[in-house]
């Protein structure tokens, strides 16, 4: 057996994608994404364990599925963290605060001011404040975050 053969038992995604697996072109990729979508959704329902959707990430992918099989758990960590947030009365009232000066300034954001008013909200809380900031330009996007070291200051 050749080493193209080989690769293909071991790992056959890549050669059912490249369209040389059975079938030829789009048709061989099909039963592999099928399948793929039925460990997926029996991962979601609980049918099968973490364990055996590692293995089968593991047969279909090679060492290159670790994102694939711990993506469930940072989708949980990240559910977790949204149901708390939206449970939290601080970030009810900090979304509140931004949709105030949002709709009511406009482009022209005091932000000194918004930083008052957000250390007025926390200053019972002993909680670092991050300050998450997105600008998108024509074809350029960033995301800048970083620790407001002056709010606990005016706490």
């Amino acid at each position: 057996m050749d080493d193209t053969a080989a690769a293909s038992a071991v790992n056959p995604l890549p050669h059912a994608v490249d369209g040389s697996g059975v079938g030829g072109g789009d048709t061989a990729v099909v039963p592999v994404f099928k399948h793929f979508l039925s460990q997926v959704f029996a991962l979601v329902e609980n049918s099968i364990d973490n364990t055996r959707f590692e293995d089968f990430s593991r047969s279909l992918l090679g060492n290159k599925s670790y994102v694939l099989y711990t993506l469930d758990k940072i989708i949980t960590q990240l559910m977790k963290h949204l149901q708390a947030m939206a449970n939290d009365e601080n970030v009810a009232k900090l979304v509140g605060l931004f949709l105030y000066h949002h709709n009511h300034r406009g482009e022209d954001i005091n932000s000194g001011l918004y930083q008052n008013h957000v250390a007025h909200i926390l200053s019972h809380t002993m909680e670092e404040v991050y300050r998450i900031q997105v600008s998108t330009t024509f074809s350029l996007s960033s995301l800048c975050m970083s620790v407001c070291e002056n709010m606990s200051m005016k706490r």
